[in-house]
């Protein structure tokens, strides 16, 4: 399990240094402290690290713990120059087959609202919020936006709504693209 870390830590350094300079995996307490808990978590039952490998070289990794019948992955990484063939999408897939053989409840893909969560029709959760309004106009208009919110993800309407509106960008770009390549095959016939 240890040489999995090992292998987890190059892909997380090769996905975030570039964005985030130094990462988790550079500072020698996080790499102390993951180490233990590989270790602790192996030998207890609950430690899973999912790992995809190319031509024995590791391009996708998913770390996470099992805890009351369900997975949290806490972190998931890939090599960039394997984006192309989504082997973070192809990980997440291993990973929920694997869920379902050990018969746990959830995948629950912890913090964040990154795109790739709601392809697997994730919804979001909150441990706790705190507050503090300085009216009670302020308050009850924020819980009145909040329950409209909860309502609209928990029906799936807000998801189908992203949806829509990421599908119309991209007619648009499209459409945008192909003017822009028709002017210039326009221009260049005329010559």
């Amino acid at each position: 399990m240890q040489q999995g870390l090992a292998d987890f830590a190059e892909v997380y350094h090769s996905r975030w240094k570039e964005d985030h300079g130094e990462t988790y995996f550079e500072r020698p307490e996080a790499v102390a402290f993951e180490r233990q808990l590989c270790e602790l978590g192996t030998e207890a039952g609950w430690y899973r690290l999912y790992m995809l490998y190319a031509d024995e070289k590791p391009v996708a990794g998913y770390l996470g713990y099992v805890c009351h019948n369900k997975y949290y992955a806490g972190l998931l990484a890939h090599v960039p120059d394997f984006h192309k063939y989504s082997v973070g999408t192809v990980l997440i897939a291993k990973t929920v087959e694997d869920c379902i053989a050990h018969g746990w409840s959830a995948l629950d893909m912890t913090r964040g609202d990154e795109p790739y969560k709601y392809q697997w029709n994730g919804i979001q959760k909150r441990n706790f919020d705190l507050r503090v309004f300085a009216t009670r106009f302020a308050l009850v208009r924020a819980a009145v936006i909040d329950g409209v919110y909860r309502t609209a993800t928990e029906i799936g309407w807000l998801h189908r709504v992203r949806t829509v509106a990421q599908g119309r960008r991209a007619s648009r770009a499209k459409q945008s693209h192909l003017l822009n390549g028709a002017t210039k095959g326009d221009a260049a016939a005329v010559e």
